[in-house]
């Protein structure tokens, strides 16, 4: 939980920083990111791991080629980035990024890591996040709010 609500934070003094649409490219950066990740090679890096170590180098290499992928994005459509947003707006977008986040790297774990419960989490968490029923909704929510916002 703790990471959810510090990615939230990020993402809000980010949104208030930059502003909505800049908020918005990010959260639409992220799923361009996820629908091209299952062509990532990360299994070259990842092979004959601990469970664990696995997750991280999947998030950190997720983390790396979305600054990469944000960089290009952000030189691309630099003209429709003006625009600031309402302060509510931006909470949204970004309490909705940052459980799109948590839920895509949960998703990225080796199975045993979250049955076992090897990162230490709580079952709040773990049902909130990791939960079939609520992974759909952490994935379809941000875009909604996208679009509508």
């Amino acid at each position: 939980m703790i990471a959810f609500f510090v990615l939230m934070a990020c993402g809000f003094f980010w949104g208030v920083s930059y502003g909505k649409k800049s908020l918005s490219m990010v959260i639409v950066g992220v799923y361009v990111l996820f629908s091209l990740w299952p062509f990532v090679p990360a299994n070259i890096v990842t092979a004959n791991r601990a469970p664990v170590e696995i997750l991280a180098f999947r998030v950190g290499i997720f983390i790396a080629l979305l600054m990469l992928l944000l960089l290009f994005m952000f030189r691309t459509f630099r003209a429709a980035l003006n625009g600031d947003g309402v302060w509510w707006e931006i909470l949204i977008f970004s309490i909705l990024g940052a459980g799109f986040l948590v839920t895509i790297f949960l998703g990225m774990a080796p199975a045993e890591v979250i049955t076992t419960n090897q990162l230490g989490l709580s079952q709040l968490a773990l049902q909130f996040f990791s939960n079939s029923a609520f992974t759909t909704w952490w994935m379809v929510l941000p875009i909604l709010g996208v679009l509508f916002l």
